[in-house]
């Protein structure tokens, strides 16, 4: 949670200095690639990039940028990072220009944020300040101030507000801060609104739906690296999951307003969940060499041949630890991202 807090600090400091767009990227990613040895010195856990350091991939500003805008702690909404830097210079001094024609009348600035909202687009971050020093020493969990800040953000934004997430950490964060099954949560929604119990529904039904896309695959990976215990146990949880379907409720299930609701707009992706819904209400009398063919083309279409691991099985499961090979179950809807928020917003609000 304290990235919601780094990210905005060091990009504040270099939106400052007015540079080109692609110098502004440059002394990002030097700042981020620094802020891991400071973070490491002050130990913790779930620091960014402890172990690659400046061979990390993703940074932490591209992984927490949507956020920053959906908390509204980043005001722009309509701008990605990479606009963003391209303009930031430029809002800048378009900032400064504007303070410049509010001085009193003995020559002093008027330090009033609101005035600079007659900018075009007013301040970029709505954030606390940091404390001092805090380039060279910080502190990877979150202080009271901080915890309440962000808790505060999440339940009162206008895009975040009316979410499940929203409701959880307002109401129920004790109660839920060790369910580690997004399934779980659901006597807890029964206290919710009637839209967020129906979105509920949606993704708790569509879980169990999908589940059996995603058994299909662990069994076929297994099979074709010809790992029999394995193969056993998703033989096991098909039988479990094709049971489970006989007691699903198809009736009640619209999969043209699911997808509706969510906005799915990718053709292969809408055709995908129609078809599985249609092959799971046959699921016990269902053509398996089709089914897992159907899977198998569906992962070709999605990473190409050379990336599917269903065809490099045996090769895989020889020079792989199984654990990082990323075999699915039911979906979780990134309620163990939204739990360690949520843990770390709990223990700040303790300090």
């Amino acid at each position: 949670a304290k990235y919601f807090f780094i990210v905005p600090w060091i990009i504040r400091d270099i939106e400052r200095q007015n540079l080109q767009p692609r110098l502004f990227e440059q002394k990002l990613l030097e700042a981020e690639n620094k802020m891991i040895e400071v973070l490491k010195a002050a130990g913790g856990d779930g620091i960014i990039g402890e172990i690659s350091g400046e061979k990390l991939k993703r940074k932490p500003a591209e992984i927490y940028w949507n956020g920053l805008r959906t908390y509204g702690i980043f005001r722009h909404q309509g701008l990605n990072m990479t606009r963003y830097m391209q303009i930031a210079g430029q809002l800048n001094s378009e900032k400064l220009n504007k303070k410049r024609l509010l001085r009193t009348e003995d020559g002093e600035y008027i330090d009033d944020r609101d005035a600079f909202g007659m900018s075009k687009l007013g301040p970029s971050w709505h954030v606390p300040e940091p404390p001092e020093n805090w380039q060279s020493e910080l502190s990877i969990e979150l202080n009271s101030a901080e915890a309440a800040f962000l808790r505060e953000r999440i339940i009162t934004a206008p895009d975040s507000r009316d979410s499940l997430w929203a409701a959880l950490l307002k109401d129920f964060s004790s109660e839920i801060k060790d369910l580690n099954v997004f399934m779980e949560l659901k006597p807890f929604v029964k206290k919710m609104t009637k839209e967020i119990q129906n979105d509920y529904k949606s993704a708790f039904e569509f879980s169990r739906l999908i589940n059996g896309a995603h058994i299909r695959y662990n069994l076929i990976f297994f099979r074709n690296a010809l790992s029999e215990e394995k193969h056993a146990i998703y033989e096991q949880q098909w039988q479990e999951w094709v049971d489970d379907m006989r007691l699903f409720d198809f009736s009640g299930w619209d999969t043209e307003a699911f997808l509706y609701r969510l906005s799915v707009r990718q053709g292969g992706t809408r055709e995908f969940v129609r078809r599985w819904v249609e092959y799971a209400k046959r699921a016990n009398h269902a053509d398996l060499n089709m089914l897992d063919n159907f899977i198998e083309k569906r992962e070709v279409i999605i990473k190409g041949k050379e990336r599917a691991k269903l065809f490099k099985a045996k090769e895989q499961s020889i020079n792989t630890d199984y654990k990082v090979i990323g075999i699915i179950g039911y979906l979780q809807y990134r309620w163990p991202n939204a739990q360690r928020l949520l843990k770390d917003i709990l223990e700040g609000l303790d300090n």
